[in-house]
């Protein structure tokens, strides 16, 4: 019985340790839109470089979903990432619905969907390699 209370407790922790991480990936994502949009406006880049921006402030915000997520959860970084990438597009998915009113995987949703995941796994293994540093007294 003390197994099953451990599953669900390690279950509502790495649920909550993802959606943490979504939020503040989607955070990073929106920074790097606005940094984006301005280097557009200004000049500095081109507008037919919009689509590569997205995709890289795509990849940048899940990377930090995975990023988060593995550091609170510890354990199985391939897998955390992964859910974090998901969840992350899920949540790129149900932002786009709720503004635009339509999502279409033609308008270049297949790579946000690779870039989400491949970057919350990249995210997360990079926190598992990750040696802490552990202070001398």
């Amino acid at each position: 019985m003390h197994k099953n209370e451990d599953a669900a407790f390690s279950f509502s922790k790495a649920f909550f340790s993802i959606i943490t991480g979504v939020l503040m990936g989607l955070a990073v994502c929106i920074a790097l839109l606005l940094a984006a949009s301005a280097a557009v406006l200004g000049g500095a880049a081109p507008e037919s470089s919009v689509f590569a921006l997205t995709v890289t402030s795509c990849f940048l915000g899940a990377s930090a979903a995975g990023f988060i997520a593995e550091r609170k959860i510890r354990s199985r970084a391939l897998l955390v990432g992964s859910f974090a990438g998901l969840a992350y597009f899920l949540f790129i998915i149900l932002l786009g619905v709720l503004f635009f009113f339509r999502f279409s995987l033609s308008d270049g949703g297949i790579a946000i969907f690779l870039s989400s995941i491949g970057g919350g796994a990249l995210g997360a293994i990079l926190c598992a390699n990750m040696k802490s540093k552990r202070r001398k007294k």
